[in-house]
């Protein structure tokens, strides 16, 4: 019989009339995750790092991936979940030091090369962002609450060439988002009546036209945090646009964003340069330039996406302790390299400069690329 008792359950946590272990739902798409990233606020590297839960699959993995150069590398680590209050997936390790504060993030030595032991200081309050609900044909198939933080880091990071990176010498910041609740995991199930010429869904990934926007980017003294999911008629699903100001007042909502891609890369769906325009009734409007520095392939190894070809995907039973890393050439033809883009990104707003996640996906026939497409897909030629 598996344990059923964790230390969590000496606190007050619980929400049902069950262990922590047993969630309030038996949906085998519930799962529980932390994201990061990591920069040294420039080209030199970007990192980010997922662990992540699956409670009604019997699991917990967790990646770390890294860009350098040309080169993007995985590692990647999947166990049997026990108690659900050790976050330690083979040599990543998370430690909540402060509550919505302060997080120790250890990567203990590896083959892939990188390590690191840094400690995350959040430089606002976390920001609640809006749920996300979505249903197929009646059922919930995406049901999430997040929230987010830009921080500074305290520590160091070293890079798989050997470089090690301490933030006594280099300014290293990121972003983490905390989600929970139900979302596509692994392979996808069998296809409802929309298969068989069904009406289009509407949601989520659900359009064959489709772009999605998450954006935080830390400035002196203020984080943008954007997120917006668009179809091709200019209908959102969701829409959420925020400053957050780091000396503790409230949140200011900046309007409504509107996206310009003003150029993309010349082989593939890279946006090199876009521009957000926030734009509110009786207040200024806003306009915040972006500019690539570091894109990063969010399916490449780390277990997001459920396309066939990808071998690792989040909550699969790979045995009790299973730890690899791979290796990807991001200028090389490979249909792996292909999803969301996780981009280090320069931006520019009221005059101040700073540093931070451009994450986006552009799926189909939208912005003048020939559909449907996967996503990110080279444009015809």
């Amino acid at each position: 019989m598996e344990p059923l008792l964790s230390a969590l359950d000496d606190h007050f946590v619980h929400q049902i009339a069950e262990p922590v272990r047993h969630v309030g739902t038996s949906d085998r798409n519930f799962y529980d995750r932390h994201y990061f990233n990591v920069h040294g606020c420039n080209d030199a590297f970007f990192a980010i790092v997922g662990l992540g839960q699956y409670p009604n699959l019997g699991t917990q993995d967790g990646f770390v991936s890294m860009r350098v150069g040309r080169e993007q590398i995985t590692l990647r680590s999947s166990r049997v979940l026990g108690d659900r209050a050790d976050m330690a997936c083979g040599p990543l390790r998370l430690e909540v030091l402060e509550g919505l504060k302060r997080l120790r993030l250890t990567i203990a030595p590896n083959p892939s090369g990188i390590e690191a032991d840094l400690v995350f200081r959040g430089c606002h309050a976390p920001q609640l962002e809006p749920r996300q609900l979505q249903r197929s044909q009646g059922r919930v198939v995406h049901d999430v609450m997040r929230y987010c933080q830009t921080a500074v880091y305290k520590g160091w990071i070293v890079l798989p060439d050997g470089v090690r990176v301490s933030s006594d010498a280099v300014p290293l910041k990121g972003y983490r988002d905390r989600s929970w609740g139900i979302r596509a995991i692994g392979r996808p199930e069998p296809p409802g009546p929309e298969a068989a010429g069904g009406a289009e869904l509407s949601g989520l990934f659900r359009s064959t036209d489709f772009r999605r926007l998450h954006m935080a980017c830390q400035f002196e003294g203020f984080t943008v945090n954007v997120k917006l999911h668009e179809d091709r008629h200019g209908q959102r699903s969701l829409e959420d646009a925020v400053r957050l100001w780091h000396d503790g007042r409230a949140p200011e909502a900046l309007g409504r964003p509107e996206w310009e891609i003003l150029r993309w890369s010349a082989d593939r769906r890279f946006v090199v340069q876009a521009r957000l325009h926030f734009r509110r009734s009786g207040g200024p409007d806003h306009v915040l330039e972006i500019r690539q520095l570091l894109p990063l392939y969010l399916e490449a190894g780390t277990g997001y996406g459920n396309r066939p070809l990808l071998e690792w995907i989040h909550g699969q039973y790979r045995g009790p302790l299973v730890t690899d890393f791979v290796r990807f050439d991001v200028d090389a033809t490979d249909p792996v390299l292909a999803g969301p883009i996780d981009c280090l990104a320069e931006m520019e707003m009221d005059g101040c400069r700073g540093h931070g996640l451009f994450e986006y996906t552009i799926f189909g026939r939208i912005d003048g690329f020939d559909g449907p497409g996967h996503f990110n897909a080279r444009p015809p030629l």
